[in-house]
């Protein structure tokens, strides 16, 4: 396998040993590994925090929170970009796929959807409107501009089709996606014991919102076996009938 001579940053070296190390472990039959290349995951919930790619999420999270956000790059950038849905459904694949479908000892790159970051700017200004595009602040950051610059744009995921793999159609139904999540989220937080709902029970690091008959007329609710960091277990949450039995992950907000 031909590699480039050098990279830009030694998270690439990394990213390279981890995949020979796997390929070459499950080849000598110590384990059964499997790498996928995961492209920028947008929009990613939570904080912001200080990867370089973050701005992809945080130009999009915080104006939808009313908090602006500042963009270190061109906006003509072009970037690849996945939902966390999609993120999701490859690392699922990878891990349920038969040996014959992987096809293979070497990574599975993501599909990705190729966007220019104006393009996440306008798509925001059609979901959200221009005044919360408006909160994204155009600031230059020349070492984090040349370094998304190295990253490829588009990316060639053949063996991903044949898994049946698929980029995002557009944008905007990331955008779409990240609102419904986050509606969800806070409703989580949001209901009490007293408005009813059904049971959720804290299982590692989400909220599992377990079936019942009755959805919204439940008495008890199994307590989790550790509180979270607000001190209260989780209590009812209601949920439409479509997230039943869905992992959701907890946020830090407190609990009214």
């Amino acid at each position: 396998m031909a590699l480039p001579a050098t990279y830009l940053a030694i998270y690439d070296t990394q990213k390279i040993i981890g995949e020979q190390l796997l390929a070459d472990y499950t080849r000598k039959g110590f384990l059964r590994g499997r790498a996928l290349r995961l492209v920028s995951i947008s929009v990613r919930p939570g904080r912001p925090n200080a990867a370089a790619s973050g701005f992809m999420s945080g130009i999009i999270r915080e104006p939808l929170a009313g908090q602006r956000a500042t963009c270190p790059v061109d906006p003509g950038t072009e970037v690849a970009l996945a939902s966390p849905a999609k993120a999701i459904a490859g690392l699922t694949c990878a891990a349920t796929a038969s040996d014959e479908a992987w096809g293979g000892r070497s990574a599975v790159n993501l599909p990705a959807l190729t966007i220019s970051v104006a393009g996440m700017a306008t798509a925001l200004a059609r979901v959200a409107g221009p005044e919360v595009s408006a909160l994204i602040d155009w600031i230059p950051d020349p070492q984090v501009a040349r370094m998304v610059a190295s990253w490829p744009a588009r990316v060639r995921a053949d063996r991903a089709g044949q898994l049946g793999l698929t980029p995002d159609p557009d944008f905007d139904s990331i955008i779409g996606m990240h609102l419904a999540e986050s509606r969800f989220r806070g409703l989580l937080h949001r209901r009490s014991d007293r408005d009813g709902g059904v049971p959720a029970v804290l299982s590692g690091d989400a909220l599992v919102v377990e079936p019942h008959s009755s959805l919204g007329e439940v008495t008890e609710v199994q307590r989790a076996p550790r509180r979270n960091r607000h001190g209260r277990a989780p209590g009812l949450v209601r949920a439409p009938p479509e997230r039943v039995g869905m992992r959701v992950p907890v946020v830090e907000a407190a609990h009214h």
